[in-house]
């Protein structure tokens, strides 16, 4: 494939997703951002351009890229990542290539071909400026022709109809192609930002709560049937999960159950009568199950659906036609969900929406009430939260709308009509129709901010009562061995977090509290609490982070508001390093000593491992590809996790990770013996860092993150809901 058309004399450019690709300069732009590209990925972008609708074998690559017999696996690997690096764009999530196990490499969206003529390049703003050089280069070529006036006109009457016929054809070839393949995931051309593009019309109502449950413990995940004549919803009292069908017409309810395992109600199956569950005792037993209620009496017992290879990581939900099951799973190489789906009666899944190679990608998602499209949240660490409508029936994925800030769940649902969606934020609700993408703000007269809502009509909506969590430092003894028992180190009503064992004298913990009123560092020594930081109270900021101390055990490192600061344990002095991108910035450690530090970071889709000198305030480069997450055991040895490895910073260690990652990096410890790692709930794994073995061990409450002090001590959070009720809120 050349990139000159001779028969035409029109230079060939290409819309590759969000990228318009010019072979003449061998370049990318988008929106006047131009990358230039390296001979060999130019050379590898091209062929994949030819050859867009197959998928293409390592060995082809080698002979008709490389023209060579043989080229050593690790180079064609470094390619195929140094163009996907180039081809990452924030506005297209899942990757352009996509690779087929032993099968080779293919393009996972639709190619463009943009003619242009004498050379004059498009910009890739089709919206704007493509008819723009076409017309002019018509003039010039019959400019010599003939002055007369008459003459003069026609030419530029053709020239005006030319240029509008060529720029018809290219929008409507350009729509063509964005609405065909089959799973192919394209950006909407017009969705950048629906809430910056159209205005927000506000309106304050007059609005009326009222309980709508009154059991003890804490009621969350209330769903609406699609009829409205029943409400499900999750009850956790004492630590254990059950869940209730509420008929609305005479306030019976009946409790979903099966055995003596947690049931955790998810969703409605369309058009239907039948709930979807996860059941699971969190260890060996996980399956997601269906309660069919159409006799409210009488429910027949549950029906397996699909049984699950760990926890459910968001929503599961059955298709209109009850043959496919649409939920989320995690990747375990880029820590991020992605939409699955799994046919009932061939028992296979085939991939909905891919993660996009992010940490946090797909992490909720909900079928419209029609069944025909779904909306599901995207979040990446440190970036605005996004809701993509998938559309069903065509596979085409566009943006509706950004939330305002980083955040990796957001209150949304559908309203009854199936043509709009809301977002909770705070007090307010924004009505967001899909088709014309303005937005209506409702501001509601309400104390207490919205969570979990489901429609029971336009106006009207069931939310959970934000009640709030407790978090208290505890600390786990014998936790492998013997009897297994645990202590509150300090007791306190207040949000406490990150706790981490001091390096010299373990007896001593550092963590986070709000006791003060906002967030601030204490020490905890044998019962006796010290504040370490004394931050303003009307600098309150943004939350913390994980805790690192220092070897020499005088400084703390964290993120505070988005900031990476290290303070001094003695003095309580903080000092901020504004040299750093903490947007970017996944994890850090220490060094061997306390004038530097390592941080993992983003960088266009691709991790990274950098060094930061407290002294000269510089940074250094230390890998080029990988490093999500910077781990340290007792004998100061670092380590890094990439693709589910775990590898020393030194080079000299690699071991494949035998135990499930979790998604949010604040469940990992590190031993010189073991990796340990917790799903959050009530089981904690740790594998042998030599043998691979992995073992199990029981946790006694639902918890939050975990710090090994040894092999067999460990500092835990443990979380403790406050009751709450499930509210009905009215407005008009």
């Amino acid at each position: 494939m050349t990139a000159l058309n001779l028969d035409t004399g029109f230079f060939v450019q290409y819309q590759i997703g969000p990228w318009l690709f010019i072979p003449s300069r061998c370049v990318i732009s988008h929106n006047h951002l131009e990358q230039e590209l390296e001979p060999l990925v130019f050379k590898l972008l091209n062929y994949f351009v030819a050859n867009v609708d197959r998928i293409i074998s390592r060995d082809e690559l080698v002979t008709q890229v490389w023209q060579q017999k043989f080229v050593d696996d690790n180079a064609i690997n470094r390619a195929i990542s140094e163009l996907r690096k180039q081809l990452s764009h924030p506005e297209h999530k899942a990757p352009l290539i996509k690779t087929h196990y032993r099968k080779g490499y293919s393009l996972t969206v639709s190619v463009i071909k943009i003619p242009t003529e004498n050379g004059q390049e498009s910009s890739g703003d089709f919206q704007q400026k493509e008819a723009l050089p076409i017309k002019q280069s018509s003039m010039h070529l019959l400019k010599d022709k003939n002055d007369n006036q008459y003459k003069w006109l026609l030419i530029g009457v053709l020239g005006l109809l030319i240029a509008n016929f060529v720029y018809s054809y290219i929008n409507i070839n350009q729509t063509k192609a964005l609405l065909s393949g089959q799973e192919k995931v394209i950006q909407s051309v017009l969705a950048n930002d629906v809430g910056k593009r159209n205005s927000s019309e506000e309106e304050f109502v007059k609005t009326q709560v009222t309980a709508a449950t009154w059991n003890m413990g804490s009621e969350d995940m209330v769903i609406v049937s699609p009829s409205n004549k029943y409400f499900a919803y999750a009850n956790n009292y004492q630590g254990i999960n059950t869940s209730f069908v509420r008929r609305k017409s005479d306030q019976k309810e009946v409790q979903l159950s099966y055995k003596d395992l947690n049931v955790l109600v998810l969703s409605w199956q369309p058009h239907s009568t039948k709930v979807l569950a996860e059941i699971t005792n969190y260890k060996e037993e996980c399956f997601y199950g269906l309660f069919d209620i159409s006799d409210f009496s009488n429910i027949p017992p549950v029906k397996v659906i699909k049984h699950c290879q760990k926890e459910a990581y968001g929503l599961a939900q059955l298709s209109l036609d009850g043959n496919s099951l649409f939920y989320i799973i995690l990747d375990q190489e880029s820590l991020g969900g992605e939409i699955r789906v799994f046919n009932l009666e061939t028992k296979k899944d085939s991939l909905l929406v891919l993660s996009g190679n992010a940490q946090y990608g797909v992490t909720a998602f909900k079928l419209s009430p029609e069944g025909n499209s779904l909306i599901y949240s995207w979040a990446k660490r440190g970036e605005p939260t996004q809701l993509y409508l998938y559309n069903l029936i065509n596979r085409e994925s566009r943006l509706l709308y950004t939330y305002e800030n980083p955040s990796f769940y957001i209150p949304f649902a559908w309203l009854p009509d199936n043509n709009s969606f809301a977002v909770a934020s705070g007090y307010k609700l924004k009505v967001i129709d899909i088709d014309s993408g303005t937005i209506k703000t409702i501001k509601l007269a309400i104390n207490q901010r919205l969570r979990n809502i489901s429609f029971e009509k336009e106006q009207q909506l069931l939310a959970q009562q934000r009640g709030g969590t407790n978090y208290q430092v505890v600390k786990l003894s014998n936790v492998f061995t013997g009897v297994q028992s645990y202590k509150k180190l300090y007791p306190t009503d207040s949000l406490q977090n990150f706790p981490v064992a001091d390096r010299i004298h373990s007896a001593t913990s550092y963590f986070v509290s709000y006791m003060s009123g906002i967030g601030q560092i204490w020490q905890e020594q044998q019962g006796k609490l010290k504040q370490v930081t004394h931050y303003p109270k009307d600098n309150v900021g943004g939350g913390f982070s994980e805790l690192i101390q220092s070897p020499n055990g005088k400084f703390l490192l964290y993120f505070r508001a988005e900031k990476l600061e290290f303070s001094n344990i003695e003095t309580g002095q903080v000092h901020q390093l504004p040299q750093i991108d903490a947007k970017e910035v996944t994890s850090y450690q220490w060094g061997k000593d306390e004038n530097s530090f390592y941080y993992s970071m983003v960088d266009k889709g691709v991790s990274q491992i950098w060094q930061f000198d407290l002294l000269t305030r510089a940074s250094k480069q230390i890998t080029q590809f990988g490093g999500q997450k910077l781990l340290k055991n007792e004998l100061e040895e670092l380590f890094y996790i990439n693709d589910n490895f775990l590898l020393s910073l030194a080079g000299e260690y690699k071991k494949k990770i035998n135990i499930p990652i979790p998604q949010c990096w604040c469940s990992l410890s590190l031993t010189s013996k073991f990796l340990y790692t917790t799903d959050m709930r009530v089981k904690l794994s740790r594998m042998d860092v030599e043998t691979g073995e992995v073992s199990y061990a029981p946790m006694p409450f639902s918890h939050k993150g975990i710090k090994m002090v040894d092999d067999n001590n460990a500092l835990t959070v443990i979380v403790e809901s406050k009751p709450t009720d499930i509210q009905r809120i009215s407005w008009h």
